[in-house]
């Protein structure tokens, strides 16, 4: 590709721009990982994960829609926490403990949706309640502590949800980037490690490990080959991830691949 001078110039300044945004820790979505996620449907009794309870089904189906529409507002939020509470306190929770703290963690969801972070943080407990074994719902409180820029509180709350179940994806990964923040990046690669090796293609830790990659090319610029390794296999999960297109973006103007980069910050 040949490029004028004015061009030449343009890149010139647009990646000095990114890389001091880099440097001031801009631009990385370093939220981009933190999504509350649905129930594991491995996790629970087939009645808790509102198989054979149409209300539940329902109220599933219409949150989904939502999520992939990205549709929500404040009163979708709270009608969706509604509906959700309803089936907590319905005949076929009534013995089901593990209906309840599902049904009582996703209006938590829907408050979360919408940035309401104290209602968000009353469902995520209250599900405790009923099952202080929810591996998501402990997740849902560090994640809305991380969002009120509380990592001490977010990261026991994420120690917590591992010392409960082991096998807690996105509490390795919630603490992967608290460590990643504050610099611990070996302990933030071993943690992304172990929810991997529960979640082979956890998009979000994935994406969290590109980013530690990232981080480490401060010290170590061959970092960041094994940082775009991970965007590629990435992209094998989620072609159509903004956050990971920035990131790989980011990476390529580390490289000096600035072409690279823009077509990187065009898809995302």
């Amino acid at each position: 590709m040949m490029m004028t001078p004015r061009s030449t110039w343009f890149f010139l300044v647009f990646s000095l721009g990114l890389t001091s945004a880099i440097s001031a820790g801009v631009g990385c979505g370093s939220s981009a990982g933190r999504v509350v996620r649905p129930p594991d449907p491995e996790s629970a009794p087939p009645v808790a994960r509102g198989r054979g309870v149409p209300a539940m089904e329902g109220a599933m189906a219409a949150f989904l829609a939502r999520d992939e529409a990205r549709d929500w507002d404040e009163a979708s939020c709270n009608g969706a926490a509604q509906r959700f509470r309803q089936v907590a306190e319905s005949p076929d929770a009534a013995l089901d403990s593990a209906l309840v703290a599902d049904a009582l963690y996703m209006a938590g969801m829907a408050h979360q949706r919408c940035g309401q972070r104290s209602a968000a943080r009353q469902g995520y407990r209250e599900a405790l309640i009923a099952n202080p074994g929810h591996c998501r719902a402990r997740v849902g409180v560090g994640l809305a502590e991380l969002g009120a820029n509380r990592p001490d509180l977010a990261e026991e709350a994420f120690r917590q949800a591992v010392a409960a179940d082991n096998r807690c994806a996105d509490a390795y990964r919630g603490i992967a980037e608290i460590e990643r923040k504050r610099g611990d990046l070996d302990s933030a690669l071993t943690n992304l490690r172990r929810a991997l090796a529960v979640e082979p293609n956890f998009v979000e830790a994935l994406h969290e490990m590109a980013l530690v990659h990232l981080a480490r090319a401060e010290d170590d610029v061959s970092a960041l080959s094994l940082a775009e390794m991970v965007c590629e296999q990435t992209r094998q999960v989620a072609p159509e991830s903004a956050a990971l297109f920035n990131t790989w973006g980011i990476i390529n103007v580390q490289q000096g691949r600035i072409v690279d980069a823009l077509g990187r910050f065009e898809r995302a």
